[in-house]
């Protein structure tokens, strides 16, 4: 294309056909159901592992709330705490060792790599040492 040629007009909107002659008189598409169904097929384990992920608090404080009121509350402030101080911390730390360790794979700098996830794995497991503590603390409420 010369710099004397005006560029071509294209519209933002194109006819949706996709090869199929049936639907080519409807005119105007904004929503591909193609593409709609596609992107539900690749987001479906990342729907079911939050609802999985949130149905664990729901179920425990459905059978604390059949045991009382004040047990309700116990288990509530429990999960709030526990949300707070252990999870969300081993969550943001999982996720700044998934950036990093994705770069340093990336780079091809597997010393680097293995310091990094060293001290992760040791405050993992020095985390997963206190979950039976943690969790006879709670038996005896």
């Amino acid at each position: 294309m010369s710099s004397r040629q005006s560029p071509e007009r294209v519209a933002l909107l194109s006819k949706c056909d996709h090869g199929n002659e049936e639907r080519k008189g409807r005119g105007w598409r904004i929503l591909d159901l193609e593409e709609v169904n596609h992107q539900v097929l690749l987001s479906l384990p990342m729907i079911l592992s939050n609802v999985s992920y949130y149905s664990i608090t729901l179920v425990s404080d459905m059978v604390s709330g059949h045991l009382g009121e004040l047990e309700l509350a116990g288990a509530t402030l429990a999960n709030s705490w526990a949300s707070v101080t252990g999870f969300a911390i081993m969550i943001g730390l999982s996720e700044a060792l998934e950036t990093l360790c994705g770069q340093g794979f990336g780079a091809k700098l597997y010393r680097k790599l293995g310091l990094i996830s060293k001290p992760h794995a040791s405050f993992l497991a020095f985390s997963l040492s206190l979950y039976p503590s943690y969790g006879s603390t709670l038996s005896q409420f």
